[in-house]
């Protein structure tokens, strides 16, 4: 097992790993989640986390900075100003450098002009890592999946349920719409919920919306009790390259069909990526839409029909499904090691 130093300025003995220089304030994080979410991103290496004063006696390494988005960096140079001095040292060791600088950006908004920038071939010594841009478009861009510490029961964002759901019956749909207010169609569909009398069809996170809502739901919690997940992107208008979040692989990872209310063809390149969908379950057509309130009323359709089945047809329809969920889960994992793998090349072609 090939053997990779992960350097931090700071290592609390509790807390482990530190995030690497604060240019803004860092995600709400629990235990140790820095270390498990490294850890699982690269599952087949064999971690060190060092600190970073050690960088010099390191075959290899990388100094990874978590950005919760890119709101509060104006400059990349802001970053290189704030390496410690050994780091920048190492780092400047052309061609004998032995390591990389990762950025983690897990929340980069629909800002691709600031992107762009960052992702400029004059920046193509640093990696970047997230999960809302296409990879395609840079070459030292990294889809990542966001979603790995799912899977060990520990959330990048721990939200749990302000009421547990272990006292309810299951439910035909989820959605996470917690922060709904930045986002029109959310609330739209909220609004639809209530007129159509909906809400007990659904577990719904929805802070402070009203009654028959939940304020705040755990993820892994709700899609247990749901059959279906739906998904509202923040840009269903989006007319550039095709993307996909991690509310996407969270639906994989839990083996739960979704509907996604995205741009035109987000459903596509899904499949295009190697992936199934749901056409035995879902009217899928919607995703072929160009006419963006169309598909709002094609979604909310699909949703009000299923809505009228039966929980015994849910499951066996889900049953039915199974080849897909594995499938799709085996894809989901080549995808997640050859995204490690293309971190590990550029560290290594330095």
């Amino acid at each position: 097992m090939q053997k990779l130093a992960v350097l931090f300025d700071n290592i609390d003995p509790i807390k482990g790993p530190l995030p690497n220089i604060l240019t803004e304030y860092p995600p709400s994080m629990g235990e140790k989640v820095i270390e498990r979410f490294l850890t699982s991103l690269f599952s087949d290496f064999n971690l060190t986390f060092i600190p970073s004063y050690f960088v010099s006696e390191q075959e290899y390494w990388i100094y990874p900075i978590f950005l919760n988005n890119l709101f509060f960096m104006n400059s990349i140079d802001k970053i290189r100003e704030s390496l410690p001095k050994n780091i920048l040292s190492e780092y400047k060791k052309r061609p004998r450098r032995k390591g990389r600088i990762i950025l983690f950006i897990l929340e980069p908004i629909n800002d691709f002009e600031t992107f762009s920038y960052l992702a400029a071939t004059k920046n193509a010594d640093l990696i970047f890592c997230t999960h809302h841009k296409s990879e395609t478009l840079y070459k030292n861009v990294i889809d990542v999946d966001m979603c790995l510490l799912e899977r060990h029961n520990g959330y990048i964002y721990d939200m749990p349920s302000e009421e547990s759901l272990q006292f309810y019956d299951k439910r035909i749909f989820s959605s996470f719409l917690y922060f709904y207010e930045d986002c029109a169609i959310r609330k739209k569909f909220l609004t639809f919920v209530q007129e159509k009398k909906l809400e007990g069809d659904m577990f719904i996170s929805a802070k402070d919306y009203g009654k028959g809502f939940f304020n705040c739901l755990n993820i892994e919690e709700a899609l247990e009790k749901s059959f279906i997940n739906v998904i509202f992107e923040a840009d269903i208008f989006w007319k550039g390259r095709p993307i996909l979040t991690e509310k996407v692989w969270r639906c994989v990872e839990s083996e739960k069909p979704f509907i996604i209310m995205s741009h035109k063809g987000a459903l596509k390149y899904f499949r295009d990526q190697g992936f199934k969908t749901f056409s035995n379950l879902i009217d899928e057509s919607y995703d072929e839409i160009d006419n963006d309130k169309s598909r709002v009323k094609a979604v909310f359709t699909e949703v009000l029909r299923l809505s009228k089945l039966k929980h015994t047809e849910l499951t066996e329809l889900n049953n039915e499904l199974r080849n897909v969920f594995d499938h799709n889960k085996e894809t989901l994992k080549i995808k997640h090691k050859n995204a490690q793998q293309r971190i590990f090349e550029k560290v290594k072609n330095r």
